[in-house]
């Protein structure tokens, strides 16, 4: 590499620290579209993507690190946070992501299977920086230090969250709504700490709960997206506007 490609790669490579948009689509060739009849899955990243991929912006520009998604199904939500993991561990150096979700079938044959595909799809160059197992990802250069793990949420053991120390850390919970309390109040010193970037992401299906109030009496402590459309009283980044086409109403959804 000569000095001049190594100043350009330096370059970008700071890009892709403040933005993941940048990263996505350098690395899967993936571009906002925020006109549903424009997206082509596979080439766009739809509008809700986009907004949450903004949301993690706003935070490293000094925004709320907490950020809370309702969603419906049918979003590419799977896909977004997959991204963000892959992205926010090869960005940051020694950098701790820990993933969890209510049940083993959720975290594992759905997120980190989703996971696993897109880092498939990177880069030779790129992706043989990571080493893929069924519970963790690990950065090859530093492999017990610098890693992303998996563990199913369970209130007999709630560490799920916790344990993650460093300069960079992530937590992210899919289908957060059914994770117990027990996982988020082990977690807490973690989640309100000015250094991790935690995103829960989730079908708003319970009344009750920390995920539940994230969007309520803590929401001045987070990002949140609230969006009303149709049949809806509370929704965000609703499916039955995705560009994915799937249409959902909420006679299931708690708020």
């Amino acid at each position: 590499m000569t000095e001049n490609q190594l100043k350009e790669f330096q370059n970008k490579f700071r890009e892709w620290q403040l933005s993941p948009v940048a990263f996505i689509r350098d690395i899967w060739g993936l571009i906002p579209e925020r006109d549903n009849e424009k997206f082509v899955k596979g080439q766009h990243l739809s509008w809700q993507q986009h907004d949450i991929l903004l949301a993690v912006e706003r935070a490293l520009a000094g925004d709320k690190r907490r950020i809370s998604i309702a969603s419906g199904h049918g979003i590419g939500k799977s896909a977004c946070v997959s991204w963000l993991l892959l992205w926010f561990l090869i960005c940051f150096y020694q950098a701790k992501v820990a993933a969890t979700a209510p049940t083993s079938e959720q975290m594992y044959d759905v997120l980190w299977a989703e996971i696993k595909k897109w880092l498939d799809k990177m880069p030779d160059w790129l992706r043989v920086k990571y080493e893929w197992t069924a519970s963790h990802i690990r950065v090859v250069e530093n492999p017990e230090t610098w890693f992303a793990r998996a563990r199913t949420a369970r209130k007999e053991t709630p560490e799920a969250l916790a344990g993650i120390h460093g300069d960079y850390v992530m937590l992210l919970a899919d289908e957060a709504s059914g994770v117990p309390d027990e996982i988020y109040r082990t977690a807490e010193g973690a989640l309100t700490d000015k250094n991790v970037l935690a995103i829960l992401i989730s079908n708003p299906t319970r009344l009750t709960g920390y995920f539940y109030d994230t969007h309520n009496s803590d929401k001045k402590n987070w990002q949140t997206f609230n969006h009303s459309p149709m049949f809806c009283f509370f929704w965000t980044l609703s499916s039955d506007r995705s560009a994915f086409g799937h249409w959902q109403f909420c006679s299931r959804r708690a708020f």
